[in-house]
């Protein structure tokens, strides 16, 4: 039943090809889409599937635009720049209609895609994390063993097996290939690669980047598997693990099928962008939001009362102590903490239980100096006006009518001591300032 859907398959693909190559040739800017498009598609979709955080406007604006908008790890704009080169590269070799695949092609595109060497988590024989040093376009000199969802250890091929591995896997290629559908040789290739593993990352990448080498080589569009079907993907691939290829080929079929729609479409002059690119871009910023550890945390009792104990009444205390330095130019001195705007409080567990009992939205350590000893008949006061803000999600200290502050934190993240004495710090600066400027001396 398998192999007639798949005849199935391949004898709707040939009639989308015929219908495709009827329309030919396409104007220049019909034709100048497409393949920008299936550039897009295929940069975008198989860096995405290994864990690119690039969004498709970004990779649009890199490409297009020559323009990254957006920080990023300068290893995945490297790539993703690296991938689009391969592109190219396979486009070339697939010209070339009696080229022959060595195994120094294979290791050379992987040392393009990978950059340069670094270091990346790994799995042990024995099932225990570790980091291993990767060298591009070097076969692997380590298991490189993956845990499935279920918890098991899939092995691939032993380092010791790979090099007589990718020399059968290419004697295969360049003498029987030929003899197969374009597709299921294709489709073949690519399963092979990822079955054997040859090296400690961008496999994946390498084989997508040679099935459709294949497939251009034979005058089909490329097949595009797209990330937001990963798990379809990976399914597909453990069905020829276990024995079953024709579904892995089956699967490629389904997305050559999907170039070929749009080949059609742009022959035509239609329009070949898809609603749903949006959805791309939407998937990849919810991952990014929610691995930047910004998500919103609300203001509790509990959070707020953990922050008074270990952040603001610590604050106030350590002002206080390093306010005591000015007392002695003064002739008078008050301090008071306010919950809100003038509730003062007399101690910390005042403060605490005001605060939590009005929900206060501020707290203010208030000291007045008055009367400047120093300055002959015109004595002058000094008033220092710390406030907290407590609003919804953050909470920060502020010097009153200054830029002195300590920035917003998340309500389950404490200042830190180097933060306090920075602020503290800042404040006897800036008061030191103060005197210095309005006495004249030095």
């Amino acid at each position: 039943m398998v192999e007639k859907n798949l005849n199935k398959l391949i004898h709707e693909i040939e009639s989308l090809k015929s219908e495709y190559e009827s329309l030919l040739p396409m104007k220049v800017e019909d034709e100048n889409k497409l393949w920008r498009k299936f550039r897009l598609e295929w940069n975008y979709n198989s860096n995405h599937i290994e864990g690119s955080t690039l969004t498709y406007r970004e990779t649009y604006l890199m490409f297009i635009k020559e323009l990254t908008l957006y920080p990023h790890d300068l290893r995945e704009i490297d790539e993703m720049r690296a991938h689009d080169v391969g592109i190219s590269m396979i486009s070339e070799w697939a010209k070339d209609k009696t080229r022959q695949l060595t195994e120094t092609d294979i290791r050379g595109l992987n040392e393009l895609l990978l950059v340069r060497p670094f270091r990346k988590e790994a799995i042990t024989p024995d099932g225990q994390e570790t980091t291993r040093l990767i060298v591009p376009g070097e076969y692997k000199e380590y298991p490189n063993h993956v845990r499935l969802p279920d918890g098991q250890i899939f092995e691939y091929a032993a380092p010791e097996e790979v090099p007589a591995l990718m020399n059968e896997l290419v004697e295969w290629y360049n003498n029987v290939a030929d003899e197969l559908h374009p597709l299921v040789a294709a489709a073949t290739l690519h399963y092979r690669i990822v079955r054997i593993h040859p090296f400690d990352d961008g496999n994946g990448r390498v084989a997508r980047l040679l099935m459709n080498y294949h497939l251009m080589k034979k005058g089909f569009l490329p097949v595009i598997i797209k990330s937001k079907d990963k798990t379809g993907y990976l399914a597909a691939l453990a069905q020829a693990d276990a024995g079953d290829i024709e579904a892995f080929i089956a699967y490629a079929g389904r997305q050559l099928v999907w170039s070929y729609e749009l080949g059609i479409r742009a022959a035509k002059g239609e329009e070949i962008e898809e609603g749903d690119d949006w959805k791309k871009q939407l998937e990849l910023l919810k991952r990014k939001a929610k691995s930047s550890g910004d998500e919103a945390v609300p203001k509790s009792p509990e959070l707020l009362q953990a922050r008074l104990r270990d952040s603001i009444i610590p604050l106030f205390r350590e002002l206080e102590a390093h306010l005591a330095l000015f007392d002695e130019l003064f002739l008078d001195k008050e301090t008071h903490w306010f919950s809100g705007t003038s509730n003062t409080v007399s101690s910390e567990d005042e403060l605490i239980a005001k605060c939590l009992e009005d929900h206060s939205a501020k707290l203010r350590h208030v000291t007045r100096y008055s009367g400047y000893k120093y300055n002959g008949v015109h004595p002058f006061d000094m008033t220092i006006d710390v406030r907290v803000e407590l609003v919804e999600f953050y909470y920060n200290a502020v010097l009153v009518n200054t830029g002195i502050r300590i920035p917003a934190k998340k309500y389950n993240t404490p200042f830190s001591r180097d933060e306090i004495e920075e602020f503290i710090n800042s404040i006897g600066k800036y008061f030191t300032d103060f005197l210095e400027k309005t006495t004249g001396r030095a």
